[in-house]
This record gives structure tokens, C-alpha cells and sequence, in this order.
């Protein structure tokens, strides 16, 4: 708006187009980041942002562009780059606010959760479970191939002495453990329970036999 500082008539142009962008100043401006040093900002009760008139004070407070360590590994730093710039290309108030690495802590808990998890695996007490465990399943497994063999031995056992005339195959009762097969039940004679024993011995993988019948004439 015009100043007028005379009395008369003054003619005024009045654009109803829309107003460009007006330029702002850029003498001060406000970063937030990652420094190696000085105060925290950001959290309640931490101090307010610092005033810096040039890089010279941002150096002696923040530290320099040197790279920062963030879990022992080398990361830019891009803040106190910035911060350099900006009083090389004019600027002359800045505000900084330096935050810390939350990714830092998080980084650091995971790696001792990953080394503490390695040296758990790696325990003697852990591989002595696990081997414990592994002879179980590969005991588990063998009784399961020894019982379908059991299994196997008492049908063909059943089955010969089924094919015996004088035996009477369902007062014979067949069990077999680990290969030795267990006869109970009853056979008409001495000569038919040797007889009993000697085809159960006789099917293969049978390693024994328990001739438990008892003699009696049917």
C-alpha cells in the first residue's frame, strides 16, 4: 500500500490477477539431524535449539564434517555439510537441533541379540541337545521299520502255520518283538508243537523263537 505524505488527487492501478511468489529471506533457516557432538533436542525437558551466527560456532558446538559413527560403522555427516554450505553460500542465523540415532540403540540391541543367540547355538549344551534329539528321531525311526518288520515276521508266521493239517492255526497265538517270535496257544501233540517251532524259525528274519504251546489233544 503507497504512502501518501501530500494532499491531492492520486491515481492508483489495482491488479485483480493472482499475486506471484514473493521472495522470502533466506538469511536464517532451521536443520535437524545427526551430529558427533552437543546438546539434544527434541525430547521434553532437553534444551531448545541453538542459535549459531556462523560455521565457526557450529563446529565448536556440533563438531566438524568429520563422518559419524553409527554402530561402528562410518556414516556421512550431513548436517554439519549442510550447516557449511549454508553460511558459505550467505546465510547468517541458524537454528540446529541435533537429534540422536534411534536406529543406533536399535541397531545395537539387535547385534548383541544376534551374538547371543550365535553363542546359544553354538553352546556345547545346545549341541548335546540337538545330537540327544537326533539319535531320538533316528531311534524313533528304526523302532518304526522295526515294528512294520515285526509286524510283517507275525503275519508269515501266521500264514505257515496255517498251511500245518494238524495245527490249529486260531488257538495259536503269534507275537514277534525284534525279530523273535512268541508262540502261545495250544498243540495237539509234542511232535506238532516242534513242528510249530521249527516253521516259525523257518520265516525269514526270524532271529529266535519262544515255543511257549502247551500239549494238548484237541
Amino acid at each position: 500500500m503507497p504512502e501518501y505524505l501530500a494532499p491531492g488527487v492520486f491515481v492508483e492501478e489495482t491488479s485483480f490477477r493472482a499475486k506471484s511468489i514473493e521472495g522470502v529471506g533466506t538469511s536464517t533457516a532451521a536443520f535437524v539431524g545427526l551430529t558427533s557432538r552437543g546438546p539434544r533436542a527434541g525430547q521434553p525437558g532437553d534444551p531448545v535449539p541453538t542459535l549459531l551466527p556462523s560455521s565457526v560456532e557450529f563446529e565448536r558446538i556440533y563438531g566438524g564434517v568429520d563422518d559419524l559413527r553409527i554402530s561402528d560403522k562410518p556414516a556421512t555427516n550431513y548436517l554439519a555439510h549442510a550447516a557449511r554450505a549454508f553460511f558459505n553460500n550467505g546465510g547468517g542465523r541458524l537454528y540446529v537441533a541435533r537429534v540422536l540415532a534411534a536406529g543406533n540403540k536399535a541397531a545395537e540391541m539387535a547385534e548383541l541379540a544376534r551374538d547371543k543367540t550365535r553363542a546359544f547355538i553354538t553352546s556345547p549344551e545346545v549341541r548335546q541337545d540337538a545330537a540327544a534329539v537326533g539319535s531320538a528321531i533316528k531311534n524313533a525311526g528304526n523302532a518304526a521299520v522295526a515294528s512294520v518288520d515285526d509286524a510283517a515276521i507275525t503275519a508269515s508266521v501266521t500264514q505257515a502255520l496255517a498251511k500245518d493239517g494238524e495245527l490249529n492255526a486260531s488257538r495259536i497265538e503269534v507275537q514277534t518283538r525284534g525279530g523273535v517270535v512268541h508262540l502261545a496257544g495250544q498243540a495237539p501233540s509234542a511232535a506238532a508243537k516242534a513242528r510249530a517251532g521249527k516253521l516259525a524259525g523257518a520265516v525269514q528274519d526270524v532271529s529266535a523263537v519262544d515255543n511257549a504251546l502247551d500239549v494238548r489233544a484237541l
